[in-house]
Parts: C-alpha cells; sequence; structure tokens
C-alpha cells in the first residue's frame, strides 16, 4: 500500500479527493493543492510536486454517460487531444499528448491500470469490420471502477518510465475500500443514444434530376440495364436511408453495485456491474457488459508489514452488423421498398437491410487482471516494497455470411461462409523497490530504488471456411467445403533499473531527480540497452518574506522547471531481425520465401529530450487558481525504412536517422473553487492548449509521406482548384504558375492544409442550490478537416444520393462552378480523384461541443437507514455548435457512425 507526506512531514490519506458534499450539500469539486495526486511509483501533492500531472477524479468520469474511460477525458486536460474515430462503441480512439513525436511509427501514450502496463489496442479487432483494425481495448474496462485518471507529461513526469515514456503516460487507479461501517450502493439508470444530426443530401425530385442530368452530359441513354431507379423503380417514393439504417434509438441500462468499508486494520470493497447497450441500427444489435470487482487492503498490528490485492473480472458479448450501416445511407431515396408485402425482404436491388441477415459479428471478450502489493518497514522509514501484477485480454468472434443473403432465386449454387477469429494478450510484471525518507534540519529528502521485469505476448489465429450448403452448418467446419487460416504471435521482455531521489529544502525549495536502465527485445543487440533521464526543480517563492505583502491575494506561487530524457518504443517487434514473406504461388507444390527487410543490429530507440518551465498561482486563499505551461520537445534518432539495392535480396531495412522533429506549446488551465455560501456555490475550470509541431531537419531528401522540412508532420500539400474548364465543365487545377490545367496534365501540390488542431481545450460550471447542483461542460477544437460533402467513391450523377452541395455544379458552357458537371461514367474520375485531394475537400471542422450536462438533486430520507441518495439526468454530446460541412466534424466521414448523442437518467442510493 503507497504512503505519502506533506512537505511538513505530515501523513497524507491515501487516496484522491474526489468531489464532496457536507450536510448542507457544499461541494468542493476542485484539485486543492494539498490533494494526493498518483504520480510515477509515489504519491505526492500539487504544492510540492515539480513535474506536470493532471488527475481527473472518479466524479467527472461518472458524470459523463460513457462505456470507454477515455471518453471522458475529452477537452478536459490540457496538451491531451482525443478524437473518436466513430461513434460505435469498441473502434478506435485517436489519443496524443503534446504532438506528433514520430515519422512513422506510433505516438500513443503508455497506458498503467494499477502498475500493470496495459495494451490499449485489440490488434485485428477481432477479425470485424465494424470495429476495425485497432479496437479499442479499454472499452471493456468498467469506469466505474476507476477512482482517478492521472496524465502525465513532461520529463520530469515520465522520465522515470524511460523508453516507453516519450508520449506521455496515462494512469488509471481504481477505487479502493475505506475504514468505516459496511456499506452498501447501488446505481441504476436507463437511456437512449441517437445520432444528433443528418447530412443534407437531395430529396427525391433533385436525385432523379442530378440522374437525368447526368445521362444528358454523357450524350448516354437511360435505359433499365443503366437506370433502374429512373426507368424501373417508382420515381415518387422517397426514403430517408439516414433514418432507416442509422436513426433509431438506441436503448441503455447500467446496473452498478457496491459494498465497501473496514474494520480496524482491514479495508475492502467489492463491486459488480451489468451494462446491456443497443445501437442505432435496426434490429436486435447490442453489446452486454458484465464485470466484478475487488480490492482488499490488510495492515499488520505493528503495522509495518501491508499488502493488498486488487483484481477484476470482466465479460462483454457483442452482437452486431458485419459492417457500419452508415455506409448505405446514401442509396437512391426512390429505392424499392424495404420489405415486399408479405413482411420478407426485398432483394430486387441491393437492400442494406439485408445485413440483418448477414453477415453477422458475434463477439465475446474476456478481460482479467490482478495485482497484489506487498510492502515491510524494515527499518524506521525504509520500506522493501513489491508488486505482482498479471493481466490477461482474451476475445474469440465468429462473423458468419449465410445462404440466406442471397436472392432467393441464386440460393440452390450459393454457398455460405465463416471466419472464425482468435485472440489473447498477457502482460505480466514484476516491480521491486526499495523507499526511504527522512528529514535534515530544514530539508527533507526521499530516494526511490526499484526494477521491473515484463512479458508481454499476444498470439491470433483466424480461420476462414467457405462452401457451406446450409446455414444450419455455418460454423461447423466439417461442412466446410473450403478451409484456410492464418495465425501470429509476437512475445515481448522488457527489463528496467530505476531510480528517484526528491529533496525538499525549508518547503519552499524543491528538487527531483530521476534515472533509468532500460533493456528490451524490440532492439538491436548492439542497442538493446539505454539510460534515460531528468531533473526537476521547484520554488515555491510565496514563502519567501518578500511576498508577504501579496498574501491576501497571492495565496500560493510556484514556479517549475524540468528537462529530461524519454524514449519511444513503440515501433513493433522483431523489426531489427532479417525478415522474409511469402512468394505468391508455388512451384512443383513447394512455397517459396523471399527476404523482405535485412537485419539491423543497430536498431536503436527514438529519443524525445523535453523541456517544461510552469508557473502555478493560486488567489483568494486558492479559491481561482492558475496553471501555465510552456514545453519545448525535440524528438531525434527517428526509426524509418530505407530503400535497399535489388542485388541486396530485400527492398528495405528499417534503421535510425538524424531527423529532428519539435513539439512546442503553451498550456494554460484555471480553476474557480466553490464561490458562494450553503445555499449557492459555483465552481469552474477552463483549459486551453496551444499547440506546435515541426519537423526540424531531415538528412537527404524527405520522402513525400513523411514530411517537408520547416513544416508539421500533419500537414499535407493538395491540389489547388480552380474551378471548372467553362466549355467542358471538367475540374481545373493549379499547374503551379496560378494558371488552370486539367487534371490529365502533371500537377503540382501547392496548398497546405495542416490537420493537427490548432487550438482545443474545456469550459466547465458547476452550479448548487440546496440540494440541486448542475453541471454543464463544453469542449472546443480550432482545427481543419476533411469536408463530408464529397462522397469518397461515387461522383455526383451516379446512382447514389449525394450532399445538396453538389446542385451548386456546372450546367452549361461558359459558367465556372465550384463542381464538376453531373456524370455517371468515368471520364471525369481523373479530375474527381484530384478534387478529393485539393483544397476543394477540405475546410474548417472547429467546433464547441456541450459535451457534458449533469442535473442532480439528493434526497433525503428521515428515520430510514439511507447514508445518500441522488436522483440525476445526464446527455453527452447533447448538441455541437459548427460551420462544419458534413455529418460530424471529429469524425469527418458520412460511412462512419457519427459521434451518438446519450440521455440517461438515474438513481443512485447508499445504505
Amino acid at each position: 500500500m503507497l504512503a505519502a507526506r506533506d512537505e511538513k512531514g505530515k501523513d497524507i490519506p491515501v487516496r484522491t479527493v474526489p468531489r464532496k458534499a457536507d450536510s448542507l450539500g457544499k461541494i468542493n469539486k476542485v484539485t486543492t493543492l494539498g490533494e494526493t495526486v498518483v504520480v510515477a511509483y509515489e504519491l505526492t501533492t500539487r504544492r510540492i510536486y515539480t513535474g506536470n500531472a493532471t488527475p481527473v477524479n472518479s466524479d467527472d468520469i461518472s458524470n459523463q454517460p460513457v462505456s470507454n474511460p477515455l471518453l471522458a477525458l475529452q477537452g478536459r486536460v490540457p496538451g491531451l487531444f482525443i478524437s473518436q474515430t466513430s461513434g460505435m462503441s469498441g473502434t478506435a480512439i485517436n489519443v496524443q499528448i503534446r504532438g506528433k513525436n514520430s515519422l512513422m511509427n506510433d505516438t500513443k501514450p503508455l497506458y498503467i491500470i494499477d502498475d500493470i502496463p496495459f495494451n490499449p489496442i485489440l490488434r485485428g479487432g477481432l477479425g470485424s469490420v465494424i470495429w476495425g483494425e485497432e479496437s479499442n481495448a479499454l472499452d471493456f474496462i468498467n469506469p466505474s471502477d476507476i477512482e482517478s485518471i492521472t496524465i502525465l507529461k513532461d520529463a520530469d513526469a515520465t522520465s522515470i518510465y524511460g523508453s516507453r515514456g516519450a508520449n506521455g503516460v496515462v494512469l488509471i487507479t481504481t477505487k479502493k475500500g475505506k475504514v468505516g461501517k459496511p456499506s452498501l450502493s447501488v446505481d441504476v439508470n436507463y437511456g437512449i443514444e441517437q445520432v444528433p444530426r443528418y447530412n443534407h443530401l437531395l430529396n427525391t425530385q433533385q436525385y432523379l434530376a442530378m440522374r437525368r442530368e447526368a445521362f444528358k452530359n454523357d450524350d448516354v441513354p437511360a435505359v433499365e440495364r443503366n437506370a433502374p431507379d429512373l426507368e424501373v423503380w417508382d420515381t415518387t417514393r422517397y426514403t430517408d436511408w439516414q433514418k432507416e439504417l442509422i436513426g433509431h434509438a438506441a436503448g441503455i441500462m447500467n446496473v452498478h453495485a457496491s459494498v465497501l468499508g473496514g474494520i480496524g486494520l482491514m479495508q475492502y470493497l467489492i463491486s459488480g456491474s451489468y451494462q446491456k447497450r443497443g445501437t442505432v441500427f435496426p434490429g436486435s444489435f447490442n453489446t452486454q457488459k458484465s464485470n466484478v470487482y475487488f480490492n482488499s487492503t490488510a495492515i499488520s498490528p505493528n503495522k509495518k508489514f501491508q499488502v493488498g490485492i486488487t483484481g477484476t473480472y470482466a465479460t462483454t458479448q457483442s452482437f452486431l452488423p458485419g459492417a457500419d450501416m452508415s455506409n448505405a445511407t446514401t442509396l437512391a431515396p426512390d429505392a424499392p421498398p424495404i420489405y415486399n408485402p408479405d413482411g420478407s425482404l426485398n432483394f430486387s436491388y441491393v437492400n442494406p437491410l439485408i445485413a440483418l441477415i448477414g453477415p453477422l459479428f458475434n463477439a465475446n471478450v474476456k478481460n482479467l487482471y490482478g495485482n497484489v502489493k506487498i510492502q515491510y518497514e524494515i527499518l524506521p522509514r525504509l520500506w522493501l516494497k513489491a508488486s505482482f501484477g498479471d493481466y490477461l485480454l482474451e476475445g474469440n468472434s465468429q462473423t458468419t455470411t449465410p445462404i440466406s443473403t442471397r436472392p432467393p432465386s441464386l440460393r440452390d449454387s450459393a454457398t455460405g461462409s465463416a471466419t472464425s477469429y482468435q485472440y489473447d494478450a498477457t502482460s505480466r510484471i514484476f516491480e521491486p523497490q526499495i523507499n526511504y525518507d527522512n528529514y535534515l534540519w530544514n530539508s527533507k529528502f526521499s530516494i526511490i530504488l526499484g526494477a521491473t521485469l515484463q512479458g508481454y505476448s499476444e498470439n491470433r489465429q483466424a480461420i476462414y471456411a467457405t462452401g457451406f450448403k446450409e446455414d444450419a452448418f455455418l460454423g461447423n467446419l466439417a461442412f466446410a467445403g473450403n478451409i484456410t487460416g492464418t495465425s501470429d504471435k509476437t512475445d515481448y521482455r522488457y527489463a528496467a533499473l530505476f531510480g528517484r531521489i526528491g529533496y525538499q529544502l525549508c518547503s519552499r525549495y524543491l528538487l527531483n531527480l530521476n534515472v533509468r536502465r532500460d533493456g528490451s527485445s524490440r532492439f538491436g543487440s548492439k542497442k538493446q540497452y539505454a539510460n534515460f533521464g531528468s531533473v526537476g526543480v521547484g520554488w515555491i517563492f510565496s514563502e519567501e518574506r518578500f511576498t508577504s505583502f501579496a498574501a491576501n491575494v497571492v495565496s500560493f506561487g510556484k514556479l517549475r522547471m524540468s528537462y529530461g530524457i524519454a524514449g519511444n518504443d513503440q515501433i513493433g517487434d522483431y523489426n531489427y531481425l532479417e525478415q522474409y514473406e511469402r512468394v505468391g504461388g508455388s512451384y512443383q507444390g513447394v512455397i517459396g520465401y523471399q527476404p523482405s527487410s535485412l537485419a539491423n543490429q543497430e536498431y536503436a530507440w527514438e529519443q524525445t529530450r523535453k523541456f517544461e518551465v510552469g508557473l502555478e498561482l493560486g488567489f483568494l486563499k486558492d479559491k481561482i487558481s492558475l496553471t501555465t505551461s510552456h514545453y519545448r520537445y525535440r524528438s531525434s534518432n527517428q526509426l524509418v525504412n530505407y530503400s535497399l539495392p535489388e542485388l541486396t535480396g530485400a527492398g528495405s531495412t528499417k534503421g535510425n536517422i538524424p531527423a529532428v522533429v519539435r513539439n512546442t506549446g503553451w498550456e494554460w488551465m484555471a480553476h474557480v473553487n466553490n464561490i458562494g455560501n450553503n445555499r449557492f456555490g459555483w465552481s469552474a475550470m477552463v483549459n486551453v492548449t496551444l499547440p506546435f509541431n515541426k519537423l526540424v531537419s531531415y538528412p537527404g531528401q524527405v520522402p513525400a509521406d513523411l514530411g517537408i522540412v520547416g513544416k508539421p508532420l500533419t500537414q499535407l500539400m493538395m491540389y489547388r482548384a480552380m474551378g471548372t474548364d467553362p466549355n467542358t465543365g471538367a475540374y481545373l487545377f493549379d499547374d503551379g504558375t496560378g494558371h488552370g490545367a486539367p487534371a490529365s496534365e502533371n500537377l503540382k501540390r501547392v496548398v497546405p492544409v495542416n490537420l493537427a488542431p490548432k487550438l482545443y481545450g474545456g469550459i466547465e460550471n458547476t452550479f448548487r442550490y440546496k440540494s440541486w447542483e448542475v453541471d454543464i461542460f463544453f469542449q472546443f477544437v480550432q482545427q481543419q478537416g476533411m469536408k463530408d460533402i464529397f462522397d469518397p467513391t461515387y461522383m455526383p450523377g451516379y446512382q447514389r444520393n449525394q450532399n445538396v452541395a453538389v446542385l451548386n455544379r456546372w450546367q452549361e458552357k461558359g459558367q465556372v462552378s465550384d463542381w464538376q458537371r453531373f456524370t455517371q461514367t468515368s471520364t471525369l474520375r481523373k479530375g474527381y480523384m484530384k478534387a478529393l485531394e485539393s483544397n476543394l475537400h477540405y475546410g474548417d471542422a472547429s467546433y464547441v461541443r456541450c459535451k457534458t450536462l449533469s442535473i442532480s438533486k439528493k434526497i433525503l430520507f428521515k428515520n430510514l437507514q439511507v447514508k445518500d441518495a441522488k436522483l440525476y439526468v445526464q446527455a453527452e454530446n447533447l448538441f455541437t455548435i459548427t460551420s462544419y460541412e458534413g455529418l460530424d466534424p471529429e469524425t469527418q466521414s458520412h460511412t462512419v457512425l457519427p459521434v451518438l448523442r446519450t440521455i440517461r437518467a438515474g438513481v443512485t442510493i447508499t445504505l
């Protein structure tokens, strides 16, 4: 069990401080200087910490109806940018702390749950199209079991994690038991999810006019074969496919119960939960989650020996369509009815509701982790500690495509197919430590020495079975006509020694030193070990005598600075080894292999040098606080692909080059804490991040896909659209001299488009009146993005609906327009694809989103054994203010589900 002391040597309660309410309902939500903050290998306080760590507590998490704890962090932490790739639960979530610092490799932060490193990516997505290639594994973690999430950013906070700390660290701490009488808490809530807004598509009359104009422009007659929507279907029909396919209300039910307490020297907590979440698609698709969590801590009578045990077991069962139905929302609005008069599905066209029959995706995921912490005080203030952790993520799925997905007239000759996928990832870690702290005159010092031994393995297997003659036999391999499969396994081993020295003088001068030596199986034998470290200093100038005259106004002031080196090891396994790939086909029945990459024993870590300076101020007895941080990161020793001559037998190899990427930025965070009285209270928080990124240098010619020296890594060079040819109606583009040229000519990319956010943050206000409390949080982002008005596949004029923006197209000679003429052939395809890579396809994707609204009322019970009761209503993504042209400025695509609006109501009772 961890312990912490403040700068005066007094014990600090070993917990993070959540929002509290006294008998009069007085709130104390905002982080205070004495609050315990979880950082690497210890607990500390904001007052004496020299690094940059931002905690988000359990109340901020529980106020949001999210299934993935990462989504509870959006907009709340300066320097942390999170965006969803889809509104579908389980899909990938992009997370970046202070910008992209690698040219080719992953820049995800390091995730640690109760001292256990956690891989947030379920690679392969269990073979699912709807989850995608990188499903987010944190979706299988129950947010209700989380006490706090701390984001570590600067060198002082992250360098002690060595080769894994360059991209920042996300520390997740689960809830613990508390000393006191047994307490039972039950939370039940129900809600719905819906698509908050839709694309503006053509109605039937506009669509038919577009199609007829396309045939006229192409001088091609519309006949039954090439235009069933004009010649066969009922042209008076209108189907709003957005409402039909993604316009349903998804029901959500959550039940969570916990028992906690403690007697004397023992504390415990046991909890269980169940969730059922539907989808906005038609049909009975749903995901069900259940989990059991426990924690227990015991202390010996002499308080020298302590042991804590934490564990959880969670299961997730998903029944989903094989693909996202959003992709079919642009079907022709005059398409035939979905169902025949007898109630059966209509197979006379590509009916999207055939997805109710197949392909169907069934998945089962099990998540098991456990952690044991022990510590023993062998001498006064000298503690011997050890932490043992084990984590298992196991999943299996089956995607079936039955014969019944084919039209009845074709079923006699059709066969079914099934894909089975298995995945398991195991992480084991052992970390022994020696901790010592003491006082000497007016100073205090502390020492941590430790080691890390970690093993991680990942296994994936896929079996593809086809040729099933009967749907009843789908999945039974004995009835498959053909079976193929793939499998792969990776193993990762990691060892490290680390240390930390902390020193405080006169409760105002602070020094922190970190050092770590890492060894990893991911690197070549000549570069398998590396050293990392940092120094952090702080000065609490509000403790100086010369500031006493302003003490009534400036109640706290601290200047801090840190510098150090951390590494990035997210480069995959075995890349330093010679690699082979299978040659297509075979020779005399023998399968051949050829080298794809040569070995490189000099293969080493990417390194990031981090510098930060920060100013922390408190005003009016810390009723108001302000934190300002400026960071400057310099990432070098970049790992990239080298092209090799063919005579080497391989096309490339990977190695380090002295390219430099720089990330700089400013971060501000302000709190207003509990302004008011016993009847009314107000608290507020605002944070703003202003990031900058640049590729500073690169030896030789920079490959086009890696960036431009002097520009951000996220900057793309686009063609400049110059309207349409007044004679032909085809797109024209800048030829590099300012003159318009057709797409068939060699064109130059002259327009820079930076897809990284220019500014982002959040604003939160909490109001209390008697037993009522209202919390409202807005997230804001200033950015450029892809306009959703362009269909990525179908040109305007094809048998596919379009955004109403296409009505501003070229129609007659002499006209210049932003959109080329309608066509139903491929003659203008090259120009359309160029337009997708031009400034036409990009624009302002900034937005302000009402991320969270929570309204709650405390209920008092007299003469009943009820300690606490609360009724609440919560909303997520309630509304969005944006000028973005498309479905959603966050996902930026109408082919995937947008971020959903969630509204739920519930009750919490504590006995």
